[in-house]
């Protein structure tokens, strides 16, 4: 009985173990049954058709379609290539080597050059020393803002502001551009230049941080510190920009950068002599306050020592002695107040107030005297010189009142205004 291949179909022989064509093993097959032409089942000797797939038991296995399937059977499990059966980018290498290993190694080649275009973004040596040439215009516009920008009239309360403002942007531009050198790769042949740049920037942009600091603050006590920075940071930039060498390029600027030490030494200088002198004015007027602010309490007091005084004469329960006496030292007391501000070193500005105060208190003591020539006349029973002085002295009275009160709101304004140290 024929015996057939279960995988490719092959005729076998009837003691083939192995098909001869695609290997498959077919010794397990019974020999008291027969194995489907078709699907490669195993069928009992008596069915007549397949179990399987229903195919005639000695049916002629059917011709695949060629377009279909392919002409090389699968091969076995564990089946070992031999060098001529290679898969296909093996035997792409193998057919024609040398060709194949220039074709990959021209590729290779085109990897590596676009990838070096990429990385330069496709800078030449001209578009490299592009960068030097804005660098050269920074450092112009830096340095001139530095040098001729940063003075005396530049630090006053009401320009410092802008000032700031201009120096900070600028330093936006310088640390942009560092940015800019940092993030390329140096052109063969300026590695040390462009090394060199970096570092000229950096210290610029520090030069910058110190200039705002100072200028924002110049008596600040730490000045000290930042003004030997800018010196040292000064004198590298210079080095630096004469020793980078590149062509049709000068980074040596017309302003010479080290300048800017001394002007901001000059200014530190005159704002702490400026600041000292306020500081003894600020002393000198808290001198001068205290001593009118003890002088007004003392007229106050006295004011309401004659209130009182004239309250008790009213009602008749003072005998004249005493009210003679009382009245003397109200007058005694005023006397002395203006005897003191008359005294007072009175700084620049408050020359006024003082005036003001002596004069109200010269009305205060005439008050003073008329009430006590009226209580003389009214003594000696002249009583109608008495009542023409005392009401002479009565009129007196609400205008000292009304001039006190002017000057004591003028004195409260300036004493605040005074008593700033900006305002001095």
């Amino acid at each position: 009985m024929a015996q057939y291949c279960y995988k490719c179909g092959n005729k076998l022989d009837g003691e083939a173990v192995f098909c001869p064509k695609c290997g498959a093993k077919v010794a397990s097959i019974a020999a008291a049954g027969w194995t489907c032409s078709s699907c490669g089942a195993n069928n009992d000797e008596s069915d007549s058709f397949c179990s399987k797939c229903g195919t005639a038991k000695n049916s002629v296995p059917a011709v695949r379609d060629v377009s279909m399937v392919s002409t090389k059977p699968s091969p076995p499990e564990n089946y070992d290539y031999n060098d001529e059966e290679l898969t296909g980018f093996q035997a792409w290498l193998a057919e024609g080597n040398n060709k194949r290993l220039l074709i990959i190694g021209v590729v290779l080649t085109l990897i590596v050059g676009i990838s070096s275009f990429l990385f330069f973004r496709g800078m030449s040596e001209d578009d490299y020393l592009k960068n030097y040439g804005a660098l050269s215009r920074t450092l112009t516009e830096s340095h001139d803002m530095l040098v001729n920008n940063v003075t005396m009239s530049s630090v006053k309360e009401e320009q410092v502001g802008q000032l700031k403002k201009d120096l900070e942007q600028e330093k936006q531009e310088v640390d942009a551009l560092a940015e800019t050198f940092a993030g390329m790769k140096p052109f063969r042949n300026y590695e040390k230049q462009h090394k060199d740049v970096i570092e000229l920037l950096q210290k610029e942009s520090a030069v910058f941080d110190s200039v705002i600091t100072i200028c924002s603050n110049p008596i600040a006590p730490d000045n000290d510190a930042l003004l030997e920075k800018v010196k040292n940071d000064t004198e590298a930039i210079k080095t630096l920009s004469a020793d980078i060498s590149v062509p049709n390029t000068s980074l040596t600027t017309a302003s010479d950068i080290t300048m800017l030490y001394q002007h901001l030494q000059n200014i530190v200088t005159e704002q702490r002599k400026i600041n000292k002198e306020k500081m003894e004015k600020l002393e000198a007027m808290k001198k001068f306050f205290n001593a009118m602010d003890d002088a007004i309490q003392k007229y106050d007091t006295s004011k309401t020592d004659m209130h009182q005084l004239l309250q008790t004469a009213r009602k008749g329960d003072m005998l004249w002695m005493d009210y003679f006496r009382q009245l003397d030292n109200v007058k005694s007391a005023r006397q002395g107040v203006k005897n003191k501000v008359s005294g007072l070193s009175a700084p620049a500005g408050t020359e006024a107030l003082r005036s003001e105060l002596i004069d109200i208190l010269s009305e205060s003591i005439r008050y003073c005297e008329q009430m006590r020539i009226a209580a003389n006349l009214q003594f000696r029973d002249y009583y109608v010189s008495a009542g023409r002085v005392e009401q002479k002295a009565k009129e007196m009275d609400p205008q000292i009142q009304a001039s006190y009160d002017k000057f004591m709101a003028k004195y409260k304004a300036e004493k605040e205004r005074l008593m700033d140290v900006k305002n001095l």
